[in-house]
């Protein structure tokens, strides 16, 4: 089982930007799974993204649970791949650019930016907890 794991990897990383995950949709479908497996899929994909909004707010891995929940729905529903498809195609132009900005930017800028990134996060962190306090007390 592992080994299909990886093998399913390695063909959606060799897939183009901006088409892999309606391949990964239609090798899915040829699959031939029985609509108790489709359910499985579906609901394990809610499930997770559910989890990955949860872990949003909090630094760590909420982004990355909730696509994989997205990807897992991708698999059932063609509407969604090609929604994964347009927004990977999004976020790498918003990468690039990104990289390119920070390349230019001068040392001082960089710090400036880095110290308001902290205290944004910060923030965030104070209010999650405020947050999590005031719901324990009732």
């Amino acid at each position: 089982m592992l080994e299909k794991l990886k093998q399913g990897w390695r063909d959606f990383e060799e897939g183009l930007p901006g088409e892999r995950f309606q391949q990964r949709f239609k090798r899915h479908q040829e699959s031939r799974r029985g609509a108790l497996s489709k359910s499985l899929f579906i609901t394990a994909g809610i499930l997770i993204m559910v989890a990955g909004i949860f872990f949003l707010p909090a630094p760590g891995p909420g982004a990355l649970i909730l696509l994989i929940g997205a990807g897992l729905i991708a698999q059932e529903f063609l509407l969604a791949a090609r929604a994964l498809d347009w927004a990977e195609l999004r976020v790498r132009k918003l990468a690039a650019w990104s990289l390119e900005t920070w390349h230019r930017t001068s040392l001082g800028q960089k710090v400036v930016l880095m110290l308001f990134a902290m205290i944004l996060a910060a923030a965030a962190g104070f209010g999650a907890y405020g947050l999590l306090s005031q719901s324990r007390a009732f």
